[in-house]
């Protein structure tokens, strides 16, 4: 990923209500009533009619997530994907794309993840599929431009095996695209790229990638596109290390204070939408901090309150390799701290 400047301004306001009891059975698994179902978004505050401190509540159950990792590059090792299916990881998905791996090299890949019941999301997000080639100059006006014959070829060359999940084709609507400051992938591209690839590979869903936004934005404005029937699956990233200062996050309650509100709008224009939620687990100086394990916990106990969440991702594994200044974030080593934490809430074994 690389780093953006995020247009924040004031965080949504948020309340909640309802009454909602949770306990924890012997096997792990969490139980949830609730006699309202009209909940707002923000944290869980428990009325039980009793004076009783307020309880979170738990929309979700951990074992009902599927987990992800971003960030995984093309090359991975085997000893890092079997960590990866030990923290229960089930999807993954790269910043690399067609320039980057042949279809062969993704063919060896899907091999060696179907072995361990693992997919993978195929990144078409990414400067080829929309027409920024990695080996030639760029001109400064040059809008992203999709591009179906390219795409079809790839995924005519890999759509049998069945280790891909679904097909990604826009990560925060091109910001991150080489003239992604000027020019954004709009409604209507993503729409011609979800139908072109959905021409070639029905079976499997399509997946745009959003970013935090407040309520001075707007909702879907022009940086910030979305309309139904374009995506199976929306994952919305929520990176609540983003600073300005490089040493206290901004708004490190996002989840809690605007992932509910965020998740509802979504499927406000597309109920039938799956919504993930993708939770800060790197260091990008000099707009993105370290979190803590306590940052980390926060934010995945927050997301597990939000109805109609079924997954969550982390962002990410690495080796990271575009960073301003090398090495780049590798989680490994540089978060093991974070790995313990996910794999508390996965039930993975990180070891």
């Amino acid at each position: 990923m690389k780093a953006r400047v995020f247009m924040l301004a004031m965080a949504i306001a948020v309340t909640a209500s309802g009454t909602w009891y949770f306990m924890r059975g012997q096997s792990g698994s969490t139980i949830v009533e609730t006699t309202n179902s009209n909940i707002k978004e923000g944290p869980a505050l428990v009325q039980n009619g009793k004076n009783e401190p307020a309880k979170e509540h738990i929309a979700q159950s951990p074992a009902a997530i599927l987990w992800g990792m971003k960030l995984v590059n093309e090359n991975v090792s085997d000893e890092d994907l079997d960590r990866l299916e030990n923290l229960g990881i089930r999807v993954l998905e790269g910043e690399w794309g067609m320039d980057e791996a042949t279809p062969e090299q993704v063919l060896e890949l899907l091999d060696r993840l179907a072995a361990r019941d693992i997919t993978l999301i195929v990144n078409l997000s990414d400067e080829a599929a929309w027409g920024y080639h990695t080996t030639g100059k760029i001109s400064p006006g040059q809008k992203p431009i999709w591009q179906p014959l390219r795409m079809e070829e790839y995924v005519q060359s890999i759509k049998q095996h069945r280790a891909i999940y679904g097909y990604d084709i826009s990560n925060e609507a091109g910001e991150n695209l080489p003239n992604g400051d000027w020019f954004r992938i709009d409604e209507s591209s993503l729409r011609d790229a979800a139908d072109s690839v959905r021409r070639v590979d029905s079976k499997r869903p399509i997946i745009i990638r959003m970013h935090y936004w407040d309520r001075l934005d707007g909702d879907f404005f022009s940086d910030n596109p979305f309309g139904p029937g374009i995506a199976d699956v929306v994952i919305l990233n929520l990176y609540s290390n983003y600073s300005q200062d490089k040493k206290t996050p901004l708004l490190p309650n996002m989840v809690r204070d605007s992932g509910a509100a965020l998740v509802r709008k979504i499927r406000a224009v597309d109920p039938k939408v799956n919504v993930w939620i993708s939770l800060a687990a790197f260091k990008e100086l000099p707009l993105f901090i370290r979190p803590i394990a306590e940052d980390l916990t926060r934010d995945i106990r927050e997301t597990l309150k939000i109805e109609g969440v079924s997954g969550v991702s982390f962002f990410g594994w690495g080796p990271e390799r575009y960073p301003d200044t090398p090495p780049g974030w590798y989680l490994p080593r540089d978060g093991p701290d974070l790995l313990k934490v996910v794999a508390s809430f996965t039930n993975g074994a990180e070891k």
